[in-house]
């Protein structure tokens, strides 16, 4: 059964914290399955002065047009309420957003009026516990026009079952002509960014919180830091479809300093994201031109 829940406007996301802290979760055994839960709004126009918040802390220009991964901040008090639905089984705390596929079929207006809709779809048991994916499809007057698979983790043991990722191996291997980019992660760019994207993670906003919760600090947001990258890398795509293909992979301490590599060719840009001294990425990034009429499901 499908739970479809229409939004007249933006869910609050207090709100949602709320039912998080309040609704006691059933859990989730081997053989059950997650809720089917859609959230839709319908005729959204971009706020202007969030975008030019977002697009100020990610250091993009202002060309008419929404940053690529822009939709997934929108989207996001949407996702929210589907996390925080009272049937949705899995306590949230400690769950990580995993990777990240989207679609710019055609560059998005500032001006458009969007329809949304947010679907909670799939789950698989992997050895690191319970993967679920969200997906997003955004419309302009019927015309898809951006789409993404956000796929979370849950950690622990869920059965032995194990099923095989999608999109797992889709990410090539780094060329060894890649550049080096020096950054900087600033200490206050959690606070700044969660009252834009409406993610208030304690583990972004608080250093106790983060320790609490196994780090030795608070974190950036990943898809601040892959949008901060993009920045910096010029990426600015508007002549044809485009896929963002993204795996989280760890932490990226704030007040700390960071490099990318990254690689441009004709039809791929690869980069990876990395955090002070360690020599494992924390970010995996691709970003492909594609075949218009493409689709992620």
């Amino acid at each position: 059964m499908k739970h479809h829940i229409v939004y007249k406007k933006i869910p609050g996301v207090f709100l949602s914290y709320l039912k998080m802290l309040i609704y006691r979760r059933k859990g989730f055994k081997p053989g059950d399955t997650l809720p089917r839960i859609k959230v839709s709004v319908h005729n959204l126009s971009v706020d202007k002065e969030r975008l030019k918040k977002y697009m100020e802390i990610c250091e993009f220009k202002d060309n008419g047009f929404i940053p690529l991964l822009y939709p997934h901040v929108f989207s996001a008090p949407k996702h929210m309420a589907i996390l925080s639905h009272k049937l949705f089984p899995i306590p949230v705390m400690g769950t990580l957003h995993f990777r990240n596929h989207s679609i710019q079929h055609r560059p998005i207006r500032i001006d458009e009026p969007l329809d949304i809709d947010v679907e909670l779809v799939e789950s698989r048991i992997v050895k690191q516990g319970l993967e679920f994916d969200y997906t997003i499809q955004v419309k302009a007057n019927g015309e898809l026009v951006w789409e993404s698979i956000t796929t979370y983790l849950k950690k622990g043991k869920f059965g032995t079952d194990y099923q095989t990722t999608p999109n797992s191996e889709i990410i090539k291997s780094m060329p060894e002509s890649a550049e080096k980019i020096d950054l900087y992660i600033p200490e206050n760019i959690g606070k700044r960014y969660a009252r834009i994207c409406s993610d208030y993670n304690p583990i972004h906003i608080s250093k106790t919180a983060a320790k609490l919760s196994g780090f030795k600090r608070d974190i950036a947001h990943a898809m601040w830091a892959t949008a901060n990258a993009m920045s910096k890398l010029h990426i600015d795509i508007l002549s044809q479809p485009v896929r963002v293909d993204l795996v989280f992979k760890g932490p990226l301490f704030l007040d700390s300093h960071s490099h990318i590599t990254a690689s441009q060719g004709d039809e791929i840009i690869r980069f990876d994201y990395y955090c002070g001294d360690n020599p494992r990425p924390s970010i995996n990034g691709q970003i492909s031109y594609i075949e218009k009429g493409t689709h992620l499901f």
